[in-house]
């Protein structure tokens, strides 16, 4: 598979905090999950194309648990000046909500480290550019950096 990297290439990454919400899932099963996801309401007009990977059913979960953050979100994410902000933390919602915006040459895919979060649900959206983005079961990995409370992040190889 050919890769296509461009120099500036401009990520959102936007993190949503789990912490400050009792989350259940309310009756959303896989199939009430799917039909939601896909009808797609919840991008709130944003035009983005979701990875297929994405679990429906937990987004679902998570997303009406907290609608008013997740409108936040995306309305952070609809702003027409995304590309024109420079490189670094704006705040969407205090600490539940917040995007980082890098500009970066992307690493080789294969040397790519892989990660996990506890704490903040983890959203990429590359806004200029193309980026590989990979997504594994953390089950299916084998830990090089255990878990780091203070950074919400573990590392991986898989």
């Amino acid at each position: 598979m050919k890769q296509f990297f461009f120099y500036g290439m401009l990520c959102l990454v936007v993190l949503i905090s789990t912490n400050n919400v009792m989350v259940q899932d309310n009756g959303w099963t896989a199939q009430k999950s799917k039909a939601w996801f896909q009808h797609g309401d919840w991008r709130k007009e944003v035009s983005v194309q979701p990875d297929p990977s994405i679990n429906a059913q937990e987004f679902a979960v998570q997303y009406h648990a907290d609608e008013a953050l997740w409108k936040k979100v995306f309305d952070f994410m609809k702003r027409k000046d995304l590309a024109d902000l420079a490189p670094g933390t704006y705040p969407i919602a205090g600490d539940s909500a917040y995007a980082s915006i890098s500009q970066y040459v992307p690493k080789d895919f294969d040397k790519s480290q892989w990660e996990s979060h506890r704490k903040y649900i983890d959203v990429q959206y590359v806004i200029t550019g193309k980026e590989k983005i990979g997504v594994a079961p953390v089950s299916q990995a084998t830990v090089t950096q255990p878990y780091n409370a203070a950074k919400d992040v573990a590392h991986y190889s898989i």
